[in-house]
């Protein structure tokens, strides 16, 4: 509704601002330069045009500003350096606009602040570093979402996984099984999420629950899917009026006959979600992704760094992926 406000306004402005200095421009011009006026002013600048190629996958932006360009990891090329040059204004109107959008504090006592924001063209998940946490200023990183959510038969396409291992996964989720997704940073844990989702029968209400909103929400409710999305408060905040993981977790068990996905399980919530999944959660799916490099791996963190009994696991009828 902002866009819009501005764009209406800038547009009456520059055709002002045109007539005054006997410029002509045409109507498709006008339409071009409000656009970029709105861009630097509500928006986001040159990170809204690289976000808005569909080819680039994440965007790296260092301190201290002014002495590095921006970075971008790109579909074809790979890690690329641009010849952009963020100056310190613009990183101080992006964290502001964050904290805006977000509603999430960024200081001294809370210098992570991580976030997703939506453009026109192009959605993205964003996290923000500042003082003391990175000494020399702010800094930011871009990932940008799928415009499509991934598929079983499209990772079939990539060659990412094989038709008897689809099948197998679409047999399980169709037997109501619970299952981790496990990997490192940037794997594609999420993706293969939202993939294994499309797999479950739309009669099935899902309820998603994410601290930085990343599963495809709308492409679900475009599809007809029954489902409703939480967003809890993130896990690297101190202090803040959002409803902790576990606490979400703990209320979808009263929402009834539901399918459960946790977008990404990294301390205590992992003791909610996995009581989620011994009590079944309605005999329905229950799912998530979590930071670790193996199934081993997934065990080792619930049990010595979370703390959750190693006999818990043999309660339940859990694959790990």
């Amino acid at each position: 509704r902002m866009r819009e406000v501005f764009f209406n306004v800038g547009h009456d402005l520059i055709e002002e601002l045109s007539t005054y200095r006997n410029i002509r421009l045409r109507a498709k011009e006008v339409d071009e330069l409000t656009r970029i006026l709105v861009r630097y002013t509500v928006g986001f600048g040159l990170i809204e045009v690289l976000l808005q190629d569909e080819k680039v996958q994440d965007i790296s932006i260092n301190s201290p500003m002014g002495e590095l360009p921006i970075f971008i990891v790109q579909q074809d090329f790979g890690n690329c350096k641009t010849n952009i040059m963020p100056t310190m204004p613009e990183s101080e109107s992006w964290a502001s606009k964050l904290r805006m959008l977000s509603g999430r504090p960024l200081d001294e006592a809370n210098p992570i602040l991580d976030t997703e924001i939506k453009i026109p063209g192009a959605a993205a998940r964003t996290s923000t570093l500042t003082e003391p946490l990175s000494p020399k200023g702010l800094s930011f990183s871009f990932r940008r979402h799928r415009d499509k959510p991934w598929t079983l038969p499209l990772f079939i396409k990539n060659k990412m996984i094989n038709p008897l291992a689809a099948g197998v996964l679409s047999f399980l989720i169709d037997g109501t099984r619970t299952f981790f997704i496990c990997g490192t940073r940037g794997s594609g844990k999420s993706s293969f999420l939202s993939a294994c989702m499309l797999e479950i029968m739309r009669k099935y209400r899902l309820i998603t629950l994410e601290d930085t909103l990343e599963l495809p929400f709308s492409a679900f409710k475009k599809l007809g899917f029954n489902m409703v999305q939480m967003k809890v408060a993130s896990a690297l905040a101190h202090e803040s009026s959002e409803f902790t993981a576990t606490d979400g977790i703990r209320s979808t068990l009263r929402m009834g006959d539901s399918s459960l996905f946790v977008g990404e399980v990294r301390s205590k919530e992992a003791i909610a979600l996995f009581e989620a999944m011994r009590v079944g959660a309605g005999s329905n799916v229950v799912g998530g992704t979590f930071h670790a490099d193996s199934p081993y791996g997934v065990f080792d963190r619930c049990v010595n760094a979370i703390g959750i009994p190693a006999t818990s696991f043999k309660a339940l009828d859990c694959c790990i992926i």
